[in-house]
């Protein structure tokens, strides 16, 4: 499917918080469909889109990008964060520049040429590249490298401490341990 599964109500109302942006199709109080944009300086990440199943191809999607992109421009947004492929061509039809993400794990040479034959100028190379494979690549468009302390792993829309019936309302500390014996924690929001 080309969209992402829809958020429940409670996360859904708790995702309002955050973004720059946030761009609602409804009927009848009833939500269709919806999109979240943050925006940094003129840098904007589309962080989801979503319809429901049932009311798919009837251009609410189309409708929700063409409020953002009209949004953002205002804003004086130049450039979108891409996590998917797919995205490039969307924020190219909106005249926007699109901006290669980490999540597009780019981990050599050949990958940034197709990017670049994409129209793509910037892009974030993979975080799992050591810093000598890095200097390996051959940059024929602006990089860049995410340096960070930890990086989320998985993200659940279900709460697995709650469904293993351990959730003490987000005290205490949880982990995962994976089959050759690493642990990684669980941090709840």
């Amino acid at each position: 499917e080309c969209f992402s599964s829809f958020y429940s109500d409670s996360v859904l109302l708790s995702t309002l918080k955050a973004p720059s942006f946030f761009g609602l199709a409804k009927v009848d109080n009833k939500v269709l469909g919806y999109v979240f944009s943050t925006v940094v300086l003129d840098e904007a990440n589309i962080d989801r889109i979503a319809v429901k199943k049932e009311y798919r191809n009837q251009k609410i999607a189309t409708k929700l990008l063409i409020e953002l992109e009209n949004r953002l421009k205002d804003k004086g947004v130049k450039k979108i964060l891409c996590n998917t492929a797919d995205q490039i061509y969307l924020v190219k039809k909106m005249g926007l520049e699109p901006v290669c993400n980490f999540t597009l794990n780019i981990f050599n040479s050949y990958d940034l040429n197709v990017f670049k034959e994409l129209g793509v100028k910037n892009a974030t190379l993979s975080c799992e590249l050591s810093l000598s494979k890095i200097k390996d690549i051959n940059k024929c468009i602006n990089t860049n490298i995410l340096v960070y302390g930890r990086l989320p792993l998985m993200v659940t829309e279900n709460c697995i401490i709650k469904n293993a019936g351990k959730c003490i309302n987000f005290k205490g500390n949880y982990s995962l341990t994976d089959k050759t014996g690493h642990t990684f924690p669980v941090i709840c929001h």
